[in-house]
């Protein structure tokens, strides 16, 4: 280990670059050894926030304005090209403790930052009161053992947060883009687009290699694992003698007590930085929910699998038999054809560059190794070949082959055999070019299809949800209750729906919906090469089914539907009580004679003017007047649930007709542009 002491009364540039040139000595002469660079820099006015590409260190910047015109002082110039300068030696900054004036002066750089822990220091040698208050008592741990068995590996990753964005957003500028793309078909100009990116990245990143546990918590270190190593040897021979056990139990202890107080130590930081490194909180979060494995072996019907190819193959095939075959041979230019004017959506630049602003921060690099972070950061830069690109695909109606691969991760449903691959969804993770074209058409989109689809679907729409569903469906039934009605509900969900979308049907569905041939073209080699299902993991793919689905309201008679995406509700009231059979296709729907709802059951018993609640049947006004009560001969009960259950059912019935009456009245005043579609007298068009 080399530790390396730092002081500066008053910071010097030329001092501190004094200090960094024998640090970078140090770094390259010892690479295998554990480096610490401490010290007073006497950096004021330096903003230390966490580094989400280190889950332990922290990069500088300034808030501060000393100069009143928008510009850094020399002094703030000066001192973040220091830090620059250390932290290009893949060294990462610990300390983020701010002394009484809120600076940070005392600095610690490390090699290998999860090899080390600071912290306050709550046990010092020296009194408050005699302490310096500029200056922070902290302590350093460190992971140390000459002889480790503990497995490790080097990584070399980006420092993404401290990328030169500037630079490489003039060297963007300079790219004539447009004649580039020009000169080559759309899939050479993708990947000429994607290569330039890597290779500015490869430019203009800075690179850090980290040493990673292999399979060990946070807190492990190479004294557990001695500990540990010892207690498991002790273990195998503790039943030999007596003294070898009592080895074992003092073993046994030892590695518990170390092991209780690493992790006792680790929650302790990770609450006190928890506003400062929220990531940490949120990595110890999931790790304590578990970590989802894959069985070592997984079946498909009769097939099974053991290694990591005949697994792959296992997913490949039930993935791919989730698709409906269409035996219906035919052509676009057959199948498109519109019912009325039809629109083609206009992608503007601004859209490109706005679709880049909504990536997420911290999400992770799709096929193309391209983190998101990297584009947002030189939007006004990026924005135009990403545009250029969309206008070319849109002009040809053809989408680069190689920006439609995408990165699958089967996750479990919690539901049926972990063993069989049928109990696996898809997770898809897109190219980030073909991500925030999806995310510009979308909005564009959107504007032509929203306005036509069917009052009844609730889903992927703006101001709507599974509230408004729900009300919609609550009203009617409380409404038929009312009227005393036979109410009648089929609750039905389309299995693996999005998979079985046929194409040929959804591009004659656009032109039904008045969307653009060019557009309907996109669309259509946005998808799959197979006859059915929409792209999984596309932001597209919600508003390709809703289109697809909207008809289906239209061929059911004499029953009201209500949609949210493939979950469909259908009801039907009846003035009299009838045991009608409902059928699907040529299967006959078996009827539920009783169910428990909201906390006591309901048949289908029925006598004029009476409801029938646990088998009870109760006379509505009777009910109104006196809460007790009464059994089949009329007589009362003395059971406190039942009496309970009826006076719940009272204030629950005063409750909905006091939130009938004002829906009807926003109804009626035209304040409700959308809401649930009702029937009778509250039926209305929207």
């Amino acid at each position: 280990m080399v530790v390396y002491v730092c002081y500066q009364s008053t910071f010097d540039l030329e001092a501190a670059i004094k200090h960094y040139r024998r640090v970078k000595f140090i770094v390259e002469k010892y690479r295998m050894h554990k480096i610490i660079v401490v010290g007073d820099f006497n950096l004021h006015d330096i903003v230390w926030t966490a580094d989400y590409d280190d889950d332990n260190g922290y990069l500088p910047h300034t808030l501060t304005n000393a100069t009143g015109n928008g510009s850094l002082s020399n002094y703030q110039t000066d001192a973040l090209y220091f830090l620059d300068k250390m932290l290009s030696l893949s060294l990462s900054q610990l300390s983020d403790f701010r002394n009484t004036s809120s600076n940070v002066l005392d600095l610690v750089f490390v090699k290998n930052s999860n090899e080390f822990r600071l912290s306050k220091d709550n046990f010092t040698i020296i009194e408050q009161n005699q302490q310096d208050p500029s200056h922070v008592p902290y302590e350093i741990m460190v992971d140390y053992y000459a002889n480790s068995s503990v497995k490790t590996e080097d990584v070399t990753v980006y420092q993404y947060a401290r990328g030169h964005y500037d630079r490489m957003e003039c060297q963007l500028n300079a790219i004539n883009f447009q004649h580039e793309f020009n000169i080559r078909d759309v899939d050479a100009a993708y990947e000429f687009f994607v290569q330039t990116i890597k290779s500015l990245i490869e430019q203009n990143v800075p690179k850090k290699t980290v040493r990673k546990y292999s399979n060990k918590p946070k807190w492990w270190s190479p004294e557990l694992q001695r500990l540990k190593n010892r207690r498991d040897k002790l273990f195998k021979r503790k039943a030999r003698n007596e003294s070898t056990t009592l080895e074992y139990e003092e073993a046994h202890k030892l590695f518990s007590e170390e092991s209780d107080r690493r992790y006792n130590e680790y929650i302790r930081q990770t609450q006190e930085n928890i506003k400062s490194n929220q990531a940490e909180f949120w990595k110890f979060a999931k790790m304590n929910g578990g970590i989802e494995k894959y069985p070592d072996t997984l079946k498909f019907g009769d097939k099974i699998g053991n290694t990591t190819e005949e697994v792959v193959d296992l997913f490949a095939d039930y993935f791919e038999s989730i698709y409906v075959p269409d035996e219906e041979n035919w052509d676009f230019d057959d199948i498109y054809v519109p019912i009325s004017s039809t629109e083609e959506i206009n992608v503007s630049l601004f859209d490109i560059e706005a679709a880049i602003h909504t990536l997420e921060w911290k999400s992770g690099a799709g096929p193309d190794e391209i983190k998101p972070s990297v584009l947002k950061m030189c939007a006004s830069s990026v924005a135009w070949p990403i545009w250029l690109l969309y206008q070319k695909s849109f002009n040809i109606g053809e989408i680069a082959a190689t920006s439609k691969i995408s990165r699958i991760v089967p996750v479990y449903k919690r539901k049926g055999d972990k063993a069989d691959v049928k109990n696996y969804r898809v997770v898809a993770i897109q190219t980030i070019v073909l991500k925030i074209h999806d995310i510009a058409v979308k909005k564009k989109i959107s504007e032509i299809i929203q306005p036509q689809l069917k009052s009844a679907q609730h889903g992927f729409r703006n101001k709507r949800s599974v509230v408004t569903n729900l009300l919609g469906l609550s009203i009617m039934a409380h409404n038929a209750f009312e009227r005393s009605c036979q109410l009648d509900l089929c609750h039905g969900d389309y299995k693996t729906a999005f998979d079985k979308v046929i194409i040929r049907l959804l591009i004659v569905k656009f032109a039904r919906f008045g969307i653009g041939k060019k557009t309907a073209s996109i669309f259509k080699s946005r998808l799959y090469e197979s006859t059915s299902g929409v792209p999984a993991g596309s932001s597209l793919g919600p508003q390709m089914f809703t289109v697809f689905i909207d008809d289906v309201v239209d061929v059911l008679e004499f029953v009201c539907p209500l949609l949210f995406a493939d979950d469909i509700n259908i009801y039907r009231s009846e003035s009299s009580f009838i045991k009608a059979d409902y059928t699907m296709g040529d299967h006959v729907i078996e009827r539920v004679e009783e169910m428990n709802d909201l906390g006591f059951l309901v048949n289908s018993r029925r006598r004029d003017g009476m409801d029938s609640i646990t088998g009870v049947e109760l006379d509505r006004t009777h009910c109104e007047n006196d809460s007790r009560p009464l059994d089949q001969n009329h007589n009362e009960l003395e059971t406190t649930n039942d009496t309970t259950n009826i006076q719940a059912t009272r204030k629950m019935d005063e409750w909905w007709g006091q939130t009938r009456s004002e829906w009807q009245w926003i109804v009626q005043n035209g304040k409700q542009k959308r809401g649930p579609k009702f029937s009778s007298e509250y039926q209305r068009d929207d």
